[in-house]
């Protein structure tokens, strides 16, 4: 009867550890204004099956932190972020709340270009595209003579 016990609790626990999932990020320092967060659950078959929780947050203690995906997906795709460093966190819906089972933790810093890195793309850009008119413009009257 004991080893019979101690077969299920192991089971069990083994169960709950495989459900943890594995958070990853495409990048730490996003300066595109989007990353994406996606995440596997380790042990799993289908994790299309397993509902998941994804909380963001300003520090690495997750005080005061928000829920920013509950579901079955396993990527999501963040934008919208000023400047700043966020710290994210997953757990399977499945897991009991007691054992508080969540993921590793990503950390990614956005640091959008400056306003002048992007006026001066502009100006370039511009300028290709200028030069690019003038020149078809003047090959077509050449080539009509």
């Amino acid at each position: 009867m004991k080893i019979f016990l101690i077969t299920i609790l192991f089971t069990v626990s083994l169960s709950v550890f495989a459900a943890v999932p594995e958070l990853q990020s495409d990048s730490i320092l996003a300066t595109a204004g989007y990353y994406r967060l996606s995440w596997k659950g380790e042990g799993e078959e289908n994790e299309a099956t397993s509902d998941f929780i994804l909380e963001e947050a300003s520090n690495p203690a997750f005080s005061q932190a928000i829920t920013l995906y509950s579901g079955p997906d396993t990527a999501t795709l963040i934008s919208g972020r000023s400047n700043g460093i966020y710290y994210y966190r997953i757990r399977s819906n499945q897991a009991p709340e007691t054992l508080d089972e969540w993921s590793n933790v990503v950390k990614v810093e956005v640091a959008h270009h400056s306003l002048f890195r992007a006026f001066m793309f502009f100006g370039l850009g511009s300028i290709v595209f200028a030069t690019t008119l003038v020149m078809v413009i003047v090959g077509n009257k050449s080539s009509s003579q």
